[in-house]
């Protein structure tokens, strides 16, 4: 009887002490994204940005802009336009920067709304690039699509990209959604360039990452994205990894 009830005991600590672990962590990361939008707003000029579930967080955006100015990335590519690339433009508007950002996206109606109700006047410095999704050789299963190649091909020919953001197609259109890009990754990366993963939390994007490391790129990690390079530059990690 006694050891039961001290076993009892101890089963009621750990829990106690897990939901105390578990909501320290969420503390964290919601007082994160607390400073990275107030300092969103500021690049914004107050101007309201719809942010959805499939939206990175607040965090992470700062984490990618905080990257673009410290390491100097200047031809920034992205799979998957959406909110990057609106906090991207104002950045590049903002600080006079000469960098070019290529968007690719499968939905090009998703695209020209992003460009006619947010990029405005910023959309100079900003390729918008309509690549639908095809069958791959670079996926983990047979007949896996990633965005058309022969379209990325065309695009990056004589490219190196300082910085890839890896945020599409959405998990849904297929399984593995965003493996293929370690092909793009290989092929248009600059070798000192920075790989960006969303989404970590599920078990196909961090199959994507662990795939990289095995590559020879050293992890950056944060609660919900991943910061890639095989040389590392500066830590542009806002707060460390929440």
């Amino acid at each position: 009887m006694i050891i039961k009830k001290i076993k009892n005991k101890i089963r009621q600590f750990d829990e106690f002490r897990d939901h105390t672990k578990r909501a320290q962590e969420l503390s964290r990361v919601m007082n994160a994204d607390t400073l990275a939008m107030i300092q969103l707003n500021g690049l914004l000029n107050g101007e309201f940005i719809p942010i959805t579930e499939f939206s990175l967080r607040p965090y992470t955006l700062v984490h990618i802009l905080n990257d673009m100015l410290i390491n100097n990335r200047r031809t920034i590519v992205e799979f998957g336009s959406g909110i990057s690339t609106i906090a991207i433009s104002y950045l590049i508007k903002q600080k006079g920067l000469n960098v070019r950002l290529i968007s690719f996206d499968h939905d090009d109606q998703w695209q020209e709304v992003i460009v006619k109700e947010y990029l405005k006047e910023n959309s100079g410095e900003i390729q918008m690039v309509h690549a639908p999704l095809s069958i791959t050789a670079n996926g983990i299963n047979e007949g896996q699509r990633w965005y058309d190649e022969g379209v990325i091909d065309q695009i990056l020919k004589n490219t190196k990209a300082d910085m890839i953001i890896i945020d599409g197609p959405l998990g849904a259109t297929n399984e593995f959604a965003r493996y293929p890009a370690i092909g793009t990754v290989k092929k248009y990366l600059h070798d000192d360039g920075m790989v960006v993963v969303d989404d970590i939390h599920r078990p196909d994007e961090r199959r994507l990452v662990k795939d990289l490391i095995l590559e020879g790129f050293l992890p950056n990690w944060s609660f919900r994205h991943c910061m890639l390079s095989k040389q590392t530059g500066f830590n542009s990690n806002p707060l460390g990894r929440v």
